[in-house]
């Protein structure tokens, strides 16, 4: 008489492992999907999961410049993550759940967790290439503030430079010395840029500055520290705009900064927090060359204020 396969059958599991399962389907719905006994729904997010890694990894660089493309991805993501964990508690929770299937062996869950290991070495693999369409960064300094507060997160679209010119204004990601930093453009290639008391003047130009109101920025000897400061907006003279930060005086070092002409190729850059860069006025860094940019912040998802979460630096 040869063995035959039992029945899957069908259980309710205790509040302790329908939590456990809750909190692992965060990680690995696939595997926790197959320990209740559904296959299906397993392969189902699985795919998912693959079409939004290469979503990310290959997708076209410009659909992530656009806000609703943005937010459509994160929300994907977003019902990707969470969706399951609730599904997870509803199956495990409603004693649907079936034991005995076949698939339900040790390797079947392993190779569910590999489903989700792999994209994720292919993912560092490539960000090491620079062939990540999407990264994150965290804002190590407070350079760019207001633009771009310290300790913040970033989502960054890579090589989007590729497809269309820089413009002054933009504020760009490039990789010197084995590090990523974070500036914005100020001057092109063969533009004559000068700082005459702390005021930019671009080909010849003063650039216009209004004041805003006063500004609680950080204290370069004290980070995190108060200290008072005046909230600018500035302006190019094509019309763009944003906020830049100054400490009450216009007497500091590199207030005063004799006129230079960016070289072919190169870009000068400033921090928004002008009393508290480093950039193109300083020879550790100097002018940008345009192979170093790799590309562009367009989202804020992680932030102590959280009002600024979702937004896209300007």
């Amino acid at each position: 008489m040869s063995a035959v396969e039992p029945s899957p059958r069908s259980r309710k599991l205790s509040w302790k492992r329908r939590l456990g399962l809750f909190a692992l389907s965060f990680f690995c719905s696939p595997a926790v999907y197959l320990y209740l006994g559904f296959p299906r729904r397993a392969l189902t997010v699985s795919l998912a999961f693959i079409a939004l890694f290469a979503a990310i990894v290959f997708g076209p660089v410009w659909c992530f410049q656009y806000a609703a493309a943005f937010i459509l991805l994160m929300l994907f993501f977003l019902i990707l993550a969470v969706g399951p964990m609730i599904d997870a508690l509803r199956l495990s929770a409603s004693g649907r759940a079936r034991t005995g299937a076949p698939f339900q062996r040790w390797w079947a869950y392993l190779g569910a967790a590999l489903v989700l290991a792999i994209p994720g070495e292919t993912t560092v693999r490539l960000r090491a290439r620079d062939l990540v369409a999407l990264r994150s960064f965290d804002v190590a300094s407070q350079s760019m503030e207001p633009s771009l507060l310290l300790g913040e997160h970033m989502f960054c679209v890579m090589n989007v430079w590729q497809d269309q010119p820089i413009r002054r204004g933009d504020i760009v990601l490039f990789q010197k010395g084995g590090a990523f930093w974070v500036k914005r453009v100020i001057g092109l290639p063969g533009d004559s840029v000068e700082l005459i008391d702390g005021f930019v003047s671009l080909n010849g130009r003063r650039l216009g500055r209004a004041e805003i109101g006063p500004w609680p920025g950080a204290s370069h000897s004290s980070p995190g520290g108060p200290r008072r400061g005046v909230l600018y907006r500035e302006a190019l003279p094509d019309g763009r705009n944003y906020e830049i930060a100054r400490s009450d005086a216009d007497r500091h070092y590199f207030d005063n900064v004799p006129a230079a002409t960016v070289p072919d190729d190169s870009l000068f850059v400033l921090g928004d927090n002008r009393d508290n860069s480093l950039d193109s006025r300083m020879t550790e860094l100097g002018f940008v060359p345009i192979s170093q940019v790799r590309g562009r912040p367009v989202a804020i998802f992680w932030s102590r204020d959280w009002v600024r979460i979702g937004m896209s630096p300007l």
